[in-house]
């Protein structure tokens, strides 16, 4: 039996005293890394004197300056650092690492290390049902559900994620708003996302604009991360916006600041949506060539999401797969009106 099966066939003998040390993997994306959020919370309240490491790409590090209960983090810029940063791992002497990414990377690092292990399945064929043969399929679980589920004896479980913000956050975005003179009720619209095919067109943030505009008087504040600034130039322009408007940084815990004094925010399926719902923000996510059955949606009681259920939704597992229809029919369809209502109905209005 090979060691690692070994080590995951008898962990119902860990004892509460053993685990004094936990390592969590997951590597990305920003998303992710959020949805995690609910394992530390539940891994405190059963293992409180534990000593929780958090390891996952250094890009996503300021992420986990939000969340509650982690003791140490560890960050890999590339694999060429991944004997080194092995190494560190190892002289931590870890009782029990729990792998919420399981790829060949993580993969890598559970082989290496002494380590009980606990791994959160992937629901490959159920995702991938979902894609082939759309609502028809199983529902795979939610991503909460699935790592939650990798860590046997829970009790109390959350059931979303819950972010806090640093008060040096807070006090960096009351500077940062001043200066850029960003009046002080506003809301957000995050245009980006990882992939171009899950980015709503811009008739629809027009559109969108005028409706908010119209039943609140509020401006938008255009947030995405640093490689997106082009496509927030672009829809500043399209809104008659000043780039005064527009929040790309590279700490994740700026952005967040900008989100938190936020109305509510409008986002395409991407990780600032989970950003704000974690943030506890009202947030109304655009699902177009992504679905929410796929398991991935922000949660908690102010997340909401909207799609039109195109019989072609969801067309790939990430959204990246180019539209082979006449027109993204998955955006296209969508109403500003109804999104409106919607988003009503989720701030209480």
């Amino acid at each position: 039996m090979a060691s690692g099966v070994w080590r995951q066939a008898f962990l119902p003998l860990l004892t509460f005293d053993i685990v004094r040390r936990i390592l969590i993997v997951r590597f990305s994306s920003l998303g992710d890394i959020i949805l995690t959020e609910p394992v530390i919370r539940a891994l405190r309240l059963k293992y409180p004197q534990a000593a929780i490491s958090y390891l996952t790409k250094s890009k996503f590090l300021s992420v986990l300056e939000l969340m509650a209960g982690i003791d140490q983090t560890f960050g890999l810029t590339d694999d060429s650092e991944m004997s080194e940063l092995i190494d560190r791992l190892r002289r931590e002497e870890y009782d029990l690492l729990i792998d919420l990414h399981y790829n060949i990377r993580s993969q890598r690092v559970r082989s290496k290390l002494k380590a009980a292990i606990w791994s959160a399945k992937k629901e490959w064929w159920r995702r991938f049902c979902a894609v082939k043969l759309k609502r028809i399929a199983a529902k795979p679980s939610h991503a909460v559900e699935r790592y939650l589920a990798a860590v046997p004896g829970l009790t109390a479980v959350p059931s979303s994620p819950s972010l806090t913000l640093p008060q040096e956050y807070q006090d960096w975005w009351r500077r940062e708003r001043s200066s850029r003179r960003i009046p002080g009720d506003y809301y957000i619209i995050g245009a980006g996302a990882a992939h171009d095919t899950k980015m709503a067109p811009r008739q629809l943030w027009r559109d969108l604009r005028n409706a908010v505009a119209a039943e609140w008087q509020l401006s938008p504040l255009l947030i995405g991360a640093p490689n997106e600034r082009e496509t927030l130039l672009t829809l500043a322009d399209d809104l008659d916006m000043s780039d005064h408007h527009i929040v790309t940084e590279d700490h994740i815990c700026h952005a967040a600041a900008a989100i938190a004094g936020a109305r509510f925010v409008l986002s395409n399926d991407s990780g600032l949506a989970h950003l704000a719902a974690g943030l506890g923000l009202p947030t109304m996510v655009l699902f177009g060539p992504t679905h929410p059955v796929l398991g991935f949606a922000p949660l908690g009681t102010n997340a909401d999401h909207y799609t039109v259920n195109e019989y072609c939704s969801p067309c790939s597992r990430h959204g990246k797969r180019k539209c082979y229809r006449s027109e993204r029919y998955c955006f296209t369809r969508m109403d500003a009106a109804a999104i409106l209502s919607k988003l009503k109905r989720l701030i209480g209005h």
